[in-house]
């Protein structure tokens, strides 16, 4: 006899069926070059590529204005020394009246006409006050050879004025003579080293600017320094 009230259960089996799961879009990758930063990286990268290249345009440039002036500045300066007869080339550089130094030994020595040595003197006095004048006219705006120039002017005035009194010295006797000499021979290594110090600078600066330079001796006197007598020996 039959239970009321029970039903009988359905049977199930072991395994159960998923559902699919329900498609949605997927949006592809932007590509490393469209995307926001990554320009704006590009961006920073080409400003910073550009402004390398400007910086180092305006750097050549520099040195080249630069090159060309001392080029030019040294021109000026070798065309007052040679072409008016102030200064003979060697491979030290400039010799300042070489003459001036051999007037003044055949003094020491008791020669040399008078009467010459009175006007080659004032001749060589005019040429190099000439060259010293004409140098401190050259115009620049660069430190090193603003300092070469004012040395160099100032070490042909100095020789101007000493070829002045090697001809006053022509006209004196004794021992006013030798104590004459003496101190023109003195005043003389003081002029050459001021301005071969001058002249030294002028190669520093041309060396620093990639530019060939003269040889300088130590000291600042050429070894043909014109037959100059030094005191003391």
């Amino acid at each position: 006899m039959a239970i009321k009230g029970k039903r009988r259960g359905r049977s199930r089996s072991g395994r159960t069926v998923a559902t699919a799961p329900r498609p949605y879009l997927v949006p592809p990758k932007t590509p490393l070059l469209r995307r926001t930063g990554a320009k704006v990286v590009l961006v920073l990268l080409a400003e910073v590529f550009v402004f390398a290249l400007l910086v180092m345009a305006d750097a050549q440039s520099d040195a080249d204005r630069r090159r060309e002036q001392i080029s030019e500045f040294t021109s000026l300066v070798e065309a007052q020394l040679y072409q008016g007869g102030a200064a003979q080339e060697s491979f030290a550089g400039p010799l300042i009246l070489p003459q001036l130094g051999e007037a003044l030994s055949q003094l020491q020595a008791g020669g040399g006409d008078q009467q010459d040595l009175v006007e080659n003197t004032a001749s060589w006095s005019e040429v190099a006050g000439r060259a010293g004048d004409g140098i401190a006219e050259i115009d620049t705006d660069l430190a090193g050879l603003k300092e070469a120039r004012n040395l160099m002017e100032h070490g042909l005035d100095l020789y101007s004025g000493l070829a002045q009194q090697v001809g006053l010295a022509s006209e004196l006797e004794g021992r006013s003579l030798r104590t004459l000499l003496e101190t023109i021979g003195r005043q003389m290594v003081t002029a050459a080293t001021i301005f071969d110090t001058g002249y030294g600078i002028l190669q520093e600066e041309r060396r620093l600017a990639g530019l060939p330079t003269s040889s300088s001796l130590p000291g600042g006197l050429p070894d043909d320094f014109g037959g100059l007598p030094i005191p003391g020996g």
